[in-house]
């Protein structure tokens, strides 16, 4: 029987060195995005997957953000995201609605798509149209920017010893080849960036990408 992330749990009671993975990952996506993307303005941003979004405060911290959007279909991670409040003031929303039923979302436009452990929880199809998904809701030439697990020695260690003790929670993660991603993505924009983070212990494929237009 295949299992399923259980997301209510997850988020009670996240892996101990969870936190130091999350600060680690957010001063990289930082990074990234301020290199790559046009600040003369304020920025929109999407965060797909994101309940309860480890990433919100420092992205709103560290640019100059005016509307946050959150989508996501685990109730209580959006509810958890509520109570969150950055200091910018920006404002911050969510949709409770599942990536793979994206065609029925209405268009947006926004500067920057992200999701951080999102798109390897399906298998090949879902993952190709979880990856669609960023695409129709960013701007013309807006920035989509995903991070998966990739399956590198150390992710494999890990991952055996974990579900060796019963301690492995995401049952139903494919870790992903960079190949395989960036051949989704370049259906829908430039690649501008691709790399591996290894500070995340369970190492994370990186891949910035240029959207064409919105959606297809």
């Amino acid at each position: 029987m295949n299992l399923s992330t259980d997301w209510v749990k997850y988020y009670s009671s996240p892996i101990g060195f969870a936190h130091i993975t999350r600060w680690l990952s957010a001063r990289k996506i930082l990074r990234l995005i301020s290199k790559y993307i046009d600040q003369s303005g304020q920025i929109e941003i999407c965060e797909l997957g994101g309940a309860n979004s480890c990433f919100m405060l420092p992205l709103c911290a560290g640019l100059d953000v005016s509307h946050y959007h959150v989508i996501d279909n685990c109730d209580y991670g959006l509810k958890l995201l509520s109570d969150k409040e950055p200091s910018s003031g920006t404002l911050v929303s969510s949709q409770n609605s599942d990536v793979i039923g994206y065609s029925s979302w209405s268009r947006n436009s926004f500067d920057l798509v992200i999701s951080v452990g999102l798109i390897e929880h399906f298998d090949k199809d879902g993952t190709r149209n979880a990856i669609a998904a960023h695409f129709s809701q960013v701007r013309e030439h807006g920035l989509v920017l995903i991070t998966f697990p990739t399956p590198t020695r150390i992710y494999c260690f890990f991952r055996s010893f974990l579900e060796s003790i019963g301690k492995w929670k995401f049952h139903d993660e494919r870790p992903l080849s960079q190949e395989e991603v960036y051949k989704c993505c370049k259906e829908h924009g430039t690649v501008i960036h691709q790399s591996l983070n290894y500070g995340a212990v369970f190492t994370q494929g990186y891949i910035l990408v240029k959207s064409f237009s919105g959606t297809k």
